[in-house]
């Protein structure tokens, strides 16, 4: 009887050792997965910035408030049809999440920050898709059919704008350009979307937070 009480107590203690070491192993990917994201969440946050601040440099010069110069080429062709998704690999966060075994891990609390960590990825990466349906859908149709830039649906009116800007950007360009971001519908278009993006400038930077909280629990939670 002894012995076998022992031999239970021993496999117990070896499926212990087994499962601590396989979520060892599971941390250790996170955090390779984590370490190589940083710089394109870093990224993310100022391209939605970017972005932001662009479409409001054209908003003052589509209102009045400030005077056209040669920049406003380049913050057109921002505001108007720049699209950016985050590319994020989460694979390993997801399968730690999904196993059972992991449940009821050592560290409840690394497990409830990561399942908070992926509740933003998901969240910036809605919020992206809802500034890009701007960029699809009204923005592209607005710019087609009054100043007929683009294809309908292609999204790509950059290349026309620099087309027009060609041989010193003209008067002719510079006017066209004004038109369009003067116009009255596209202008309000540009306005809706700006505020999608500052909610996912926001968001990316707290992602970005979020995974700079995460990286010292990771690390010892991994040994390393």
């Amino acid at each position: 009887m002894a012995s076998i009480l022992i031999a239970f107590a021993i496999d117990a203690w070896w499926d212990e050792v087994q499962q601590e070491r396989a979520e060892v192993a599971a941390v250790a990917r996170i955090l390779d997965e984590f370490e190589a994201s940083r710089e394109e969440i870093e990224f993310t946050a100022a391209r939605h910035q970017s972005i932001y601040e662009r479409g409001l440099a054209v908003l003052d010069v589509a209102y009045g408030r400030a005077q056209p110069d040669t920049a406003l080429w380049d913050n057109a062709a921002s505001a108007l049809v720049m699209q950016f998704r985050t590319d994020l690999e989460t694979h390993a966060l997801d399968s730690y999440l999904a196993a059972e075994e992991f449940r009821t891990g050592s560290d409840p609390l690394l497990r409830e920050r990561l399942t908070r960590h992926r509740l933003l990825i998901g969240q910036l990466r809605s919020q992206e898709e809802i500034a890009q349906e701007f960029v699809r859908g009204p923005i592209t149709m607005a710019v087609s059919e009054r100043f007929d830039l683009l294809l309908v649906g292609t999204g790509t009116l950059a290349p026309e704008l620099m087309e027009l800007g060609e041989g010193g950007r003209s008067r002719e360009a510079e006017d066209q350009l004004l038109g369009l971001v003067r116009d009255p519908f596209v202008r309000n278009l540009i306005t809706a979307r700006l505020g999608p993006e500052w909610v996912a400038a926001v968001r990316s930077q707290r992602l970005l937070e979020s995974l700079d909280e995460l990286l010292p629990l990771l690390r010892a939670a991994a040994g390393r």
